[in-house]
């Protein structure tokens, strides 16, 4: 096989705000191909969930940061995480008014 000559090439990496692929795989909070399931006893329904803009595929909801599901659910709720390792499990509760 030919050999092909490039020249060598330097980035410059700013350290403020270069992340590192092991830094997103690190946590399963930061893992976004990872849906979430909702735990046992949740005063929701899946078509509550859906009315809120989230997508079900084999029982398990997306998107499934928490930040994000906790702003997209339903002000009737109040989301609690109770996740354990990488599964992703959310309680929902209802707000009593």
């Amino acid at each position: 096989m030919a050999q092909q000559n490039s020249p060598l090439t330097r980035s410059i990496v700013n350290p403020a705000t270069s992340v590192s692929a092991l830094d997103l795989e690190s946590s399963p909070k930061n893992d976004s191909s990872l849906g979430f399931r909702v735990a046992l006893g949740s005063d929701i329904r899946p078509v509550d969930l859906a009315a809120c803009g989230f997508e079900m595929k084999q029982f398990v909801f997306y998107p499934s940061q928490f930040e994000v599901v906790s702003a997209l659910i339903d002000t009737r709720f109040t989301v609690v995480d109770q996740s354990v390792g990488r599964q992703r499990v959310y309680a929902f509760v209802r707000n009593r008014i």
